[in-house]
């Protein structure tokens, strides 16, 4: 009785290692949306050097009050620091 049930606790082991070693091969399901992740056929390696669309450039701090209305910049100003974001 021993025996049976250690080779059944030895098949299910092997059963699960196998299954776990399909899966952690195989590719993520979303990966058929992001098609940005995959190099294609011809396309260029980059050689280290970022383009200028890559750069990241320093946060304006006046961006956002140059889209706000007058009204807006107002109550901006109205409101005590650290209230409401």
């Amino acid at each position: 009785m021993k025996l049976k049930r250690l080779l059944l606790a030895l098949a299910a082991l092997a059963i699960a290692g196998a299954l776990w070693l399909v899966q952690s091969h195989r590719e993520p399901a979303d990966s058929e949306t992001r098609s940005d992740t995959r190099v294609g056929v011809g396309a260029a390696i980059p050689d280290g050097q970022p383009t200028p669309a890559q750069l990241l450039r320093a946060p304006d701090p006046n961006q956002r009050f140059r889209e706000m209305t007058p009204e807006q910049r107002v109550q901006f100003a109205r409101k005590p620091f650290g209230v409401g974001g």
